[in-house]
């Protein structure tokens, strides 16, 4: 019950200093379409059961620009990566509606092409160990 209520109290200071509620009514700022076309990722249809599926693109992230971004604003990736997690959460609030159940789950597809050593450097692993932690925690 301890380990939920601290993910949750997480989830909820994310979700206000963030400004969650607001994230798809606003622009993206220009270092956050920059991450989204270093870090792909899209909705790549259903599967049989109605879950989406999502195509993740690791394998071939633009780390350059990424460490750029990073370096000037250490949030921009997480927000890039929470707009584009909000816009799945509601795909999955549509599908729940025209399928009358609930669509809660979603297939995560990395494509892992392109992964080689440059990886393993300290700032991406942490940068893609933090983005993915956060990512499973809020988004399961």
């Amino acid at each position: 019950m301890n380990v939920t209520c601290e993910h949750l109290e997480r989830y909820m200071k994310t979700f206000e200093e963030l400004k969650l509620n607001e994230i798809m009514g606003t622009k993206a700022s220009e270092d956050e379409m920059k991450v989204m076309k270093s870090w792909e990722m899209y909705i790549y249809g259903v599967d049989n059961m109605g879950h989406p599926i999502v195509y993740d693109r690791l394998g071939s992230l633009d780390l350059t620009t990424l460490e750029d971004v990073y370096s000037r604003n250490p949030l921009i990736i997480k927000v890039a990566k929470y707009r584009f997690m909000t816009k799945l959460g509601n795909l999955k609030s549509y599908l729940s509606n025209k399928y009358n159940k609930l669509i809660y789950k979603h297939v995560m597809i990395f494509d892992m092409s392109g992964f080689t050593k440059r990886f393993m450097g300290s700032t991406p692993r942490k940068l893609c160990k933090e983005i993915i932690h956060d990512l499973a925690e809020m988004y399961p």
